[in-house]
């Protein structure tokens, strides 16, 4: 945890946070659900630095300047949104361009080439795949483009396959699927990674519903649906369900907890999932209490000087 990343938290704890909203005009179903335009308004500190094409790269400590698909996804959609909301041509050639990127992968995997943990390199994340179809499908909506349609459903694969088999979906108790955002033979179950991941098989499913069988899409839906209650710790959401060699949750950030609620209340109202709408409706509520979110912190300090982060 960096300072300037911990004074973030430190002060959103405090003051709140206006990120990750649910998008307002959620009605429009082509636009993308999570209210990501901030990012723009500061792009130095959330996608710099770039290539010579303006794809952004991400530099880390231990593995030198990489491409992040999720960093690229999140200011493909961004600018998607914003050219959906004002007709901005600079925001959609922009967005076109990222989905380039995604188009460009020969068998529809966003491969992270660097170690990450116990990961080794080359290795792929539930989260990268849905934000990859979730950049795609939106192209194809744009342009009528079949190649980004075709893309996406090949992005599909993995969902299937279990991680032992080189794919990134997993058993919960032995019982409840999930798709896991770092496919270790250690499952962390980080939850904003599988949300995502959902997000992007329903704006599949919206095109082609015939997907949706393929993928186990309702299974997924039931882990969350029934199963929530594990990232929930009374007064706060989990990130992932690890536990510290003491025995500490993990809790989530603000930003983390938004994402939380704004994908659990997408999924509940487009899924018509009533568990996931109470879901998102009592982490809201913890959200909005001062001493919870102050209580939050320092469960997560507390978490990260047992564990830190990786970089």
């Amino acid at each position: 945890m960096t300072l300037r990343k911990l004074s973030i938290d430190i002060s959103e704890a405090f003051w709140g946070s206006k990120k990750y909203e649910l998008v307002s005009s959620i009605e429009n179903s082509k636009c993308y659900p999570l209210e990501l335009g901030f990012t723009l308004s500061n792009e130095k500190f959330y996608y710099y630095p770039k290539d010579s094409l303006g794809i952004p790269v991400k530099e880390y400590k231990t593995a030198g300047v990489q491409y992040n698909p999720t960093r690229i996804a999140a200011f493909a959609l961004a600018h998607f949104n914003r050219h959906l909301s004002n007709g901005d041509k600079n925001s959609r050639d922009i967005f076109l361009s990222m989905a380039d990127w995604f188009l460009k992968s020969e068998d529809g995997l966003w491969k992270y080439h660097f170690d990450w943990g116990d990961l080794k390199a080359p290795w792929i994340s539930c989260m990268a795949q849905g934000e990859g179809i979730s950049v795609l499908v939106r192209a194809y909506l744009l342009t009528k483009n079949a190649e980004y349609l075709d893309k996406a459903f090949q992005a599909t694969y993995p969902f299937s396959l279990s991680v032992e088999n080189d794919g990134v979906r997993s058993k919960i108790d032995g019982k409840w699927d999930f798709l896991e955002e770092y496919p270790s033979k250690r499952p962390s179950h980080t939850l904003n990674g599988f949300l995502y991941a959902l997000v992007g098989i329903k704006d599949l499913i919206n095109i082609e519903p015939d997907i949706e069988s393929q993928i186990g899409f309702s299974e997924l839906i039931d882990t969350l649906s029934n199963q929530w209650s594990l990232w929930d710790l009374s007064t706060w959401s989990a990130y992932d369900l690890q536990r510290s060699p003491s025995g500490r949750a993990n809790f989530a950030t603000v930003s983390y907890h938004k994402i939380h609620i704004a994908l659990m209340q997408y999924l509940g109202t487009q899924l018509n999932e009533p568990q996931l709408q109470k879901c998102s409706d009592k982490w809201l509520d913890d959200y909005v209490s001062l001493p919870k979110r102050v209580r939050a912190l320092w469960g997560k300090i507390r978490y990260r000087l047992e564990v830190p982060a990786s970089k």
